[in-house]
């Protein structure tokens, strides 16, 4: 139930919390395992209820399972919300911390795929990371004509959600 994931989430971010602040004798494997729970209490919440209602709760899974270290349940997770997310904004991020984790992974082919979709969904911060890395990826490969011209479309993007310092 979503109250149950909730209540488990706080406790994971309070541990964290406490962790990070060296109160008590907190280990990052209890904030870990905490957080791994929370994001499986998200997970059944979501799968009880419609797809449609289900993005939210699924969503928070991920951004658990992430704290947690288990991008193998984070990645998932995010094949099933990219299929059901409505929001631009999240699915265009969902589609980037997916490219991110096949990109640690060294899948880049997967990781350029999720990189492109993420590039479809145009004005979100997203856009502008997401073209970064195709650039990288360019760049390893020694293609710097191609990176640099990715790189110029983050140059050239007059959009008010592109972070100009950032890229």
């Amino acid at each position: 139930d979503l109250k149950l994931a909730r209540a488990a989430e706080e406790l994971a971010e309070r541990l964290h919390d406490r962790y990070m602040a060296k109160v008590g004798n907190v280990t990052i494997d209890e904030v870990q395992a905490t957080f791994h729970r929370a994001g499986e209490a998200y997970e059944l919440a979501a799968s009880a209820v419609a797809p449609e209602r289900g993005a939210d709760a699924l969503w928070r899974s991920i951004q658990c399972f992430l704290a947690a270290k288990d991008n193998g349940l984070a990645q998932k997770n995010l094949l099933e919300h990219v299929k059901i997310e409505k929001n631009e904004l999240r699915l265009a991020e969902a589609y980037f911390v997916l490219g991110d984790l096949y990109r640690a992974q060294k899948e880049s082919t997967a990781a350029r795929d999720a990189f492109i979709k993420c590039i479809e969904i145009p004005d979100t911060p997203f856009v502008s990371r997401a073209r970064y890395f195709l650039a990288l990826d360019e760049f390893d490969k020694k293609a710097y004509d191609k990176a640099l011209i990715i790189l110029k479309q983050n140059l050239q993007d007059d959009s008010p959600t592109f972070d100009r310092t950032a890229y």
